[in-house]
């Protein structure tokens, strides 16, 4: 199946790289269990095959306000599918990006998070809300994983953290 998409070169390349190295990380002795990735860049017209892993199931959450470009998605690995009852959800925030899994079993509950905050909104108070009442919940493990974005922080990173950068 061929896509064209209006990435530049650059973008396109990096992108095939992290594909690669995720392709190969998943058949290694350490896959990860799951794969979080914000600025995905997937919109309707770009089915999950053309960015599936072997061995996992994704979870996407494309962009409400930017088609084509931010969004984010989760990958599990499919074996967890077998051993956890996990249900995905995000919350109406236009502008804010982000995918909630919740995973669950007999003995064990996690919520997952992953989130692109590229700018203020008028739906921080939302997203963030949601985020306080998840650390509230004493018998459930929270993972928040992201791309807040916020211009007000001091960054602890001195080094560039972009994939394919020296």
């Amino acid at each position: 199946m061929a896509l064209s998409d209006d990435k530049t070169p650059q973008q396109a390349r990096q992108l095939q790289e992290l594909r690669d190295d995720l392709k190969a990380r998943s058949y290694s002795d350490t896959e990860p269990v799951f794969i979080l990735t914000t600025e995905s860049w997937f919109h309707s017209g770009i089915p999950d095959q053309c960015f599936s892993i072997s061995g996992y199931s994704i979870f996407r959450c494309d962009s409400l306000t930017t088609p084509g470009y931010a969004g984010d998605c989760i990958y599990a690995l499919n074996i967890v599918l077998d051993t956890f009852l996990i249900s995905s959800y995000s919350l109406h925030t236009p502008g804010i990006d982000n995918i909630f899994l919740d995973v669950n079993s007999k003995d064990f509950s996690t919520t997952i998070a992953c989130i692109y905050h590229p700018r203020s909104s008028e739906h921080d108070k939302t997203i963030f809300d949601h985020i306080e009442n998840l650390s509230l919940d004493t018998g459930k493990n929270t993972f928040i994983d992201g791309d807040f974005n916020f211009g007000d922080i001091g960054q602890l990173v001195t080094k560039p953290t972009r994939y394919g950068i020296n």
